[in-house]
């Protein structure tokens, strides 16, 4: 149980910090970025309310109409990973910065920086998740084709689909700092699965926490770094 023993541990660390005043300056990005996603929204229902009106397109209306919401049922599977995706590659630059400060304060080390260091997180992130997603599509194909038809189980898909995706975000956060201390990205991988409860609860709880409409672009992505942050310090020496 040391994975829940450690994510208290973090989590009391980062409480801490935040609540004696310390990087909230890191929320601000979020605050811009919510505030953009509040207008895309409001624009984008403003869209999806003229395609409600598709029906009424003589002859061949209810034909679009059908198209359209089979379109939007298939895309929830996948939206909120991609959703999160994009969140987490405006927030890199962000995450990379806050990462090698928290890591100054913790180990009293300084890590070179630098515009390179932002752009190679960034990458290893991005090819992470791009993996991730790949990954979530080929389950959703198999298992609807399979053995969720097949025994009637599709209600588990959203379970499943969470634990599938929080892994790789999980292990998105953990990279930051395995690429600080240079592990090459097939050790990453392997660090990932070696501490698999740890990559699974941190990306659990980011998920959790970015269901939080508006509040959760904030802090999610700060807080899910500091937390994967305190928690690589606290696995290393098991290592």
């Amino acid at each position: 149980m040391n994975f829940i023993t450690h994510h208290l541990s973090a989590l009391k660390n980062v409480f801490q910090l935040l609540i004696n005043g310390r990087y909230l300056g890191f929320f601000l990005p979020g605050i811009v970025i919510a505030i953009c996603y509040f207008f895309i929204v409001s624009l984008l229902s403003s869209w999806f309310g003229i395609l409600d009106n598709l029906s009424y397109i003589p002859w061949v209306g209810d034909e679009i109409q059908k198209g359209v919401s089979f379109i939007a049922k298939w895309s929830d599977s996948v939206s909120y990973f991609i959703f999160q995706f994009i969140i987490l590659t405006l927030f890199s630059p962000f995450n990379t910065i806050l990462g090698e400060k928290l890591n100054y304060e913790i180990t009293g080390k300084k890590i070179p920086g630098g515009f390179g260091r932002i752009i190679s997180d960034l990458v290893r992130m991005v090819g992470i998740l791009l993996i991730g997603l790949a990954f979530d599509f080929c389950f959703f194909l198999v298992w609807n084709l399979t053995l969720g038809n097949l025994f009637d189980v599709t209600f588990l898909t959203p379970y499943i689909s969470l634990l599938i995706s929080s892994f790789w975000l999980g292990f998105s956060f953990y990279d930051f700092a395995l690429e600080r201390d240079q592990i090459n990205i097939g050790k990453s991988y392997s660090f990932a699965l070696k501490n698999i409860q740890h990559t699974l609860l941190t990306g659990i709880l980011f998920s959790l926490m970015m269901l939080i409409p508006y509040v959760g672009i904030i802090i999610a992505p700060v807080i899910a770094t500091m937390l994967s942050t305190f928690n690589y310090y606290n696995m290393r020496p098991a290592e």
